[in-house]
């Protein structure tokens, strides 16, 4: 049933894939199981489906902050933002990749150094 529901990511309705990501949550671990799918969406181009993603992946600390780590090195300077968000607001789960947020101290883009 995640997997159906994980496949609603990539709807090309921003809607759907908002809700999908709701749902992967509403689902516990079965959702978790599909963290990278939803972290990929970081770089939505809708703005409302990122922050559902952002959102989730608070909520799916422990399976997440591995994926979201990946994304401090996105090519977009946003996506390297709000991973750095996301990783600062997951705690002690988050603190562990401290040294990896502390290199986007040197990044190009300002509002990632910022962040």
């Amino acid at each position: 049933r995640a997997g159906e529901v994980a496949r609603l990511l990539g709807d090309g309705d921003a809607g759907v894939r908002e809700s999908a990501v709701g749902a992967l949550v509403r689902m516990g671990a079965a959702g978790e199981a599909h963290a990278g799918e939803v972290a990929r969406l970081l770089g939505d181009s809708d703005l409302g489906v990122r922050e559902s993603a952002a959102d989730a992946l608070v909520r799916m600390k422990a399976v997440s902050v591995t994926h979201v780590a990946t994304l401090l090195g996105d090519s977009d300077a946003s996506v390297r933002r709000i991973a750095a968000e996301i990783l600062g607001s997951m705690g002690s789960v988050g603190e562990a990749r401290a040294g990896e947020v502390a290199r986007l101290l040197g990044d190009g883009d300002a509002g990632v150094r910022e962040s």
